[in-house]
């Protein structure tokens, strides 16, 4: 026996409300991998290669070949002895300043860091150029079309980096993007291209010191030998 109309219309509406629902399930899900915008992926980002997000043009110099470590993933605090490295030159705070100043985007930028007042000259002057020695796991934040976005992202061993005076970075000097510890543990949705050493093993997550640094105990990247580098206040 055919149904009744009356059944027929219920049956179109239920329908019509499960493709609603899966629609809207699909686009959800679509929406939290959107890149620069919160995605749950994590981008591997080179020595020397910006990313699709730069705030400003590079104001260092990346180090190609620095090889971690033995076991350098986990948790490291940022006084740990040689997690950083020492290259004269690795990263300009200053040419940073007028490049965010002259694109416009200092206020945004000192803002992403957490300064309130926008001042972004004042967040830079108490950062110190230092290298990464190991890779690591961070919040990034980029400029996207007209505004700051975060996506995670694993900077490899030898990105020029600044550093605040809990050993913690802030900045990735190619690019300028500010950064922060991450918010997730790595996971297994990574992008990009594998470097030689790369394992999941052996990224690192920074935590900050237990009290403001002095200085840093570094290893000095032109010689190998461990170097002193005080901290930018």
């Amino acid at each position: 026996m055919a149904p009744s109309p009356s059944r027929a219309r219920l049956a179109l509406v239920a329908a019509a409300a499960a493709l609603a629902l899966a629609a809207a399930a699909v686009w959800i899900g679509l929406g939290t991998r959107e890149p620069g915008t919160g995605s749950s992926t994590v981008r591997l980002e080179a020595v020397d290669e910006p990313g699709p997000a730069p705030y400003t043009a590079s104001v260092g110099t990346d180090r190609d070949g620095v090889v971690p470590p033995a076991d350098p993933g986990g948790e490291r605090r940022g006084d740990s002895p040689g997690l950083y490295g020492r290259a004269d030159g690795a990263c300009d705070p200053d040419a940073l300043a007028v490049a965010l100043r002259a694109a416009g985007r200092d206020t945004v930028w000192a803002r992403a860091q957490g300064r309130a007042d926008g001042d972004a000259a004042a967040v830079l002057a108490a950062l110190t150029p230092l290298v990464l020695r190991v890779d690591v796991l961070v919040d990034e934040h980029g400029w996207v079309g007209s505004a700051d976005r975060t996506h995670r992202a694993v900077l490899q061993a030898g990105s020029a980096v600044l550093v605040d005076d809990r050993g913690v970075p802030r900045v990735r000097c190619t690019g300028g993007n500010p950064l922060a510890p991450p918010a997730a543990a790595l996971g297994d949705d990574v992008t990009g291209t594998p470097w030689r050493w790369f394992a999941a093993s052996t990224v690192a997550t920074v935590t900050p010191a237990d009290r403001p640094l002095a200085g840093f105990a570094v290893v000095d990247l032109e010689t190998g030998g461990a170097a002193e580098v005080p901290a930018r206040h």
